[in-house]
C-alpha cells in the first residue's frame, strides 16, 4: 500500500492569477510560504488548483493570506537548455482553505496609532491633578 498526502499552512507569496490551459482546463499555479519551527527558516512549496478551487483562489486571496492547503506531492521532470534533467515537487491540490486575510499594512498602522493615542488619553484622564 502506498499514500501520498500532504498538509501545509503557509502564506500565500503573491497573487494567484488564474490560467486557462489546454482543453479548457482551469488551473492556478501559487506559492506558499511555510515557516519552520526555528523562527528564522522558510521553506516554498508551488502547488496547483484545478477548477472551481483555482477561480476561488483568484477571486478570494492575496498575497500574504494564509492558507490550509491539502493534497499530494508529484514531481514534475524536464531537461533544461543545457541538457540537464531537472525535477521539482509540487503539490497538487485536492482541498484548501482561507484561513486569515492579511491586513493591508496602512489600516494596522493606522488603527494602532489611534489605540495608542486613546491610551495615552484615558492615562491622562486618570490622572487627578
Amino acid at each position: 500500500m502506498t499514500f501520498n498526502k500532504v498538509i501545509f499552512v503557509g502564506r500565500l507569496t503573491k497573487d494567484p492569477v488564474i490560467v486557462q490551459g489546454k482543453n479548457d482546463t482551469t488551473f492556478c499555479g501559487f506559492s506558499i510560504a511555510v515557516g519552520r519551527f526555528k523562527k528564522d527558516e522558510t521553506d516554498f512549496f508551488d502547488a496547483i488548483a484545478f477548477g472551481t478551487q483555482a477561480e476561488f483562489l483568484v477571486k478570494n486571496t492575496h498575497e500574504g493570506d494564509l492558507l490550509l492547503v491539502e493534497g499530494r506531492l508529484q514531481n514534475e521532470l524536464w531537461a533544461d537548455q543545457d541538457g540537464t534533467k531537472r525535477q521539482k515537487a509540487k503539490i497538487f491540490v485536492n482541498a484548501l482553505e482561507l484561513l486569515c486575510k492579511k491586513a493591508p499594512i496602512t489600516e494596522s498602522v493606522q488603527e494602532g496609532a489611534v489605540k495608542k493615542e486613546e491610551q495615552e488619553k484615558q492615562i491622562t484622564d486618570d490622572i487627578p491633578f
